[in-house]
């Protein structure tokens, strides 16, 4: 018997592996349609468990892109979906992501310009003796 594992080996093996990640995925689909954040800190904690569940997702969607076996068999079709689908989720996060960054540089600025003539201010309010 060869050591080797051949392709269709890969595939069943991923097969079983893939039940498991759909039943994980199915786990975290269920726990982020249950979240209910009521309050600043509670919706902190959803977000966190969101980006956590989607950070697991596409770590699992990079190693299946890394298969030479698995990318052969997604079809032209499946392709094209997957791309348009995860393209339109990408933009909609990273302009979020760039948005909130943008309005939180800005009220960073603003804190430090107004620290800046706060300290000025007193500055020049206390007199010095010559």
């Amino acid at each position: 018997m060869s050591n080797q594992v051949n392709a269709n080996q890969i595939l069943a093996m991923l097969s079983q592996k893939q039940k498991k990640w759909t039943e994980m995925i199915e786990e975290y689909v269920r726990q982020i349609k249950s979240l209910k954040p009521t309050d600043r800190m509670s919706y902190a904690q959803a977000i966190t468990k969101i980006i956590n569940a989607l950070a697991f997702s596409l770590k699992g969607w990079s190693q299946w892109f890394s298969s030479i076996d698995m990318l052969n068999n997604i079809s032209e079709e499946e392709y094209k979906k997957i791309f348009t689908i995860m393209r339109r989720h990408a933009l909609g996060l990273l302009q979020l992501d760039f948005q909130i960054t943008l309005k939180k540089e800005k009220e960073q600025e603003e804190k430090k310009k107004k620290q800046k003539k706060k300290g000025k201010k007193t500055t020049s309010q206390k007199g010095y003796i010559a």
